[in-house]
């Protein structure tokens, strides 16, 4: 579908089908591309204000459809 690093640019509403929800929440930690998605762990997007483990969840199963995961660094 996408090229090796082409998703990387993207942004997360082209690639993602999140909860409107979930895209503000994104949106106002400014997390717009899928770059910028990768490049966060888990903790990171649970100390977003609103975030939770549902939106997290809905995360998770989004990127591996695309067999892609979030970062995994401490």
């Amino acid at each position: 579908m996408f090229g090796p690093n082409l998703y990387r640019v993207k942004s997360i509403d082209e690639i993602l089908n999140l909860s409107l929800r979930t895209k503000q929440c994104l949106q106002k930690a400014e997390i717009e591309t899928m770059d910028q998605l990768l490049a966060k762990t888990r903790s990171d997007l649970l100390r977003i204000k609103n975030f939770g483990k549902k939106a997290l969840c809905e995360i998770e199963e989004e990127l591996a459809r695309f067999g892609l995961f979030l970062s995994r660094k401490n």
